[in-house]
């Protein structure tokens, strides 16, 4: 429900601020068994995204950043979309070493185009390839509503609740 929170913008004053977003993101992250993989590195970068995400609640504050160099807007989410392509990155082994395929492929896909859109501003702004602007825009906002879907169509999955001895993977599932 955290990405939730964090994808959704409620207008200003923002009703449903970034932080609490992080803050249920990193309960949840906490719940996940133990032994996932990249555990420590997820719940450090929810934690830098949570710590960024604090001064940028406050409007003049969000407002300086959006009126400034475009590089900046990029740093500032730049702990958002690494969070995100290791969470997936730890899903995508979690279910992998479970046996479950589907799940394995549908996070992988999530962490790669995170990653593209997490690099694309360096070739936009940085390279001058203006062209990858929009197509990185529209890949990071479908990859995070992709990322909120699979979060709740595999939080029953044994392997990502902790359940690894009755683990059943349904077949043709997300």
């Amino acid at each position: 429900m955290g990405l939730v929170i964090v994808l959704v913008r409620a207008g200003s004053p923002d009703l449903l601020p970034d932080p609490l977003g992080w803050l249920l993101i990193l309960y949840g992250v906490r719940r996940l068994p133990p032994d996932l993989p990249l555990r420590a590195g997820v719940l450090a970068l929810g934690a830098l995204a949570l710590a960024v995400s604090v001064p940028l609640w406050i409007p003049e504050v969000a407002d300086r950043v959006l009126e400034s160099d475009r590089s900046l807007q990029w740093a500032v989410n730049l702990p958002q979309l690494l969070f995100v392509v290791t969470l997936a990155t730890a899903l995508g082994r979690q279910a992998g070493e479970h046996g479950d395929s589907a799940g394995r492929g549908w996070w992988f896909l999530v962490a790669t185009l995170t990653g593209f859109a997490a690099a694309a501003p360096v070739l936009v702004f940085g390279g001058g390839i203006a062209v990858l602007e929009t197509p990185a825009l529209v890949i990071a906002g479908a990859v995070l509503l992709t990322a909120i879907v699979l979060c709740f169509a595999h939080s029953g999955r044994p392997w990502a609740a902790g359940d690894v001895e009755t683990r059943r993977v349904p077949e043709n599932d997300l």
